[in-house]
This record gives C-alpha cells, structure tokens and sequence, in this order.
C-alpha cells in the first residue's frame, strides 16, 4: 500500500506540473474569474517592471547628479584662481602689458552749475 501512495502521489504531482491539475469543466465553469487572476498577475508584473526602471534611472540620475557637483566644484575652483588679483598681476607680468594698479583710485567728473 505505501507504494501505491508514492505512486499516485508522483501522478499527481507530475500530472499538475502537466496541466491535469485544473479540469476543463474548472476553467470552463469559471472563465471571468480565472482571466481577472491572470489579468492582475499580468498588470503587477507590468508595474513591477516599470518600477524597477523608474528606480534604476533614480540611481543613475543620483550618480550623475554626485558627478556634476564635483565638477561644479572643480570648476568654480578654477574660476576663482584664474580672477584672483595676484593670478592677474602674475599673467599681466607674463605678458608684458606694463599695466599696473593705480595709487590713486578714479575721480568721477561731475558737471558743476557754476561752468
């Protein structure tokens, strides 16, 4: 007897793995349910999938984002340097513009009622 149960244990199995689990008068029964299951199994699969996407372009948007600051950063650096006064009055030097810094700043002319 403790075989005949293996055996039919390893029919059924097998035989649902086969498709005999649901008879056919089951899904003819019950067609509108059985599409609503496999219509919301279909659309939480959809969402899923596009969740998945929706995240991995967070991270990559993240990442690029991380990028971009450093080289905001870099850059703005190399700004800085390059209009500081002594980086000016280095390259003026370089270049022999004989131009310099005045002693005294520039007067403004206004014109006076008296002239």
């Amino acid at each position: 007897m403790a075989k005949e149960n293996k055996g039919k244990k390893g029919n059924a199995i097998t035989g649902f793995f086969i498709g005999r689990g649901i008879s056919f008068n089951f899904l003819k029964r019950n067609p509108v349910p059985i599409i609503l299951i496999i219509s919301l199994l279909m659309i939480n699969i959809g969402v899923k999938f596009t969740e998945d996407l929706r995240r991995q372009q967070i991270l990559n948007y993240r990442s690029e984002l991380k990028n971009v600051r450093a080289q905001y950063i870099k850059v703005s650096i190399k700004y800085q340097n390059k209009t500081r006064e002594s980086e000016m009055l280095k390259r003026i030097d370089k270049l022999n513009l004989s131009i310099g810094i005045p002693e005294q700043p520039a007067y403004n002319l206004d014109k006076t009622e008296g002239e």
